[in-house]
């Protein structure tokens, strides 16, 4: 009821009787921030977010939930290696991966590729993050690496792409901030 409510009250875009809701369930106006960054009063969704992140804030039970149930890197690998890699399993690169040895080869399961812009009307000008986790070794800007691609098979030459890294970098939400140097297993970058 509260929900539903509030929201209604919050999608008809002037906010209406949100300060009865907020004194119902006890949430602050200077806690539930309903300024945006220049000061503007918030309305309609974005003040409905606003009045639910003051009721249920929801970023330390997130962050205590992760590190209590998330495994770490060299946990996982131990059980993920075998799944992601296609190789033998006593071969050198899967001993690294299951290791997270930094010294071993680079080993980088990418997940997903996000657009990076550029022209959508032809596929070769527009860019993309490759979106992954470092398994073993270490990767650095400027690197030439191997890429295998979904019809990759061992012995085969197509699906196989050799590339430099342009660049390394760590995505927040819609935040992508340039990491400099060197990073090792575990890390998650694009």
């Amino acid at each position: 009821d509260v929900v539903v409510s509030s929201s209604e009250e919050g999608k008809g875009g002037g906010g209406g009787d949100i300060g009865k809701w907020m004194r119902r369930l006890g949430v602050s106006p200077n806690s539930a921030g309903l300024k945006n960054k220049k000061g503007d009063r918030l309305v309609g969704s974005r003040l409905f977010g606003a009045l639910m992140k003051g009721w249920m804030p929801a970023a330390e039970p997130m962050v205590k939930m992760i590190h209590q149930h998330v495994p770490s890197p060299l946990q996982a690998q131990k059980y993920r290696s075998e799944i992601l890699y296609a190789g033998p399993q006593d071969d050198t690169a899967s001993r690294a991966m299951r290791a997270c040895d930094p010294e071993g080869p680079l080993m980088v399961y990418i997940s997903k590729m996000l657009s990076a812009g550029g022209s959508s009307s032809s596929s070769s000008s527009s860019r993309f993050l490759a979106f992954g986790r470092v398994f073993s070794g270490t990767m650095k800007s400027g690197e030439q690496v191997r890429i295998l691609g979904d019809d990759y098979y061992p012995g085969a030459k197509h699906g196989l792409f050799v590339k430099p890294v342009s660049s390394i970098n760590h995505v927040m939400g819609p935040y992508v901030e340039a990491i400099s140097g060197r990073v090792g297993p575990g890390a998650v970058v694009a």
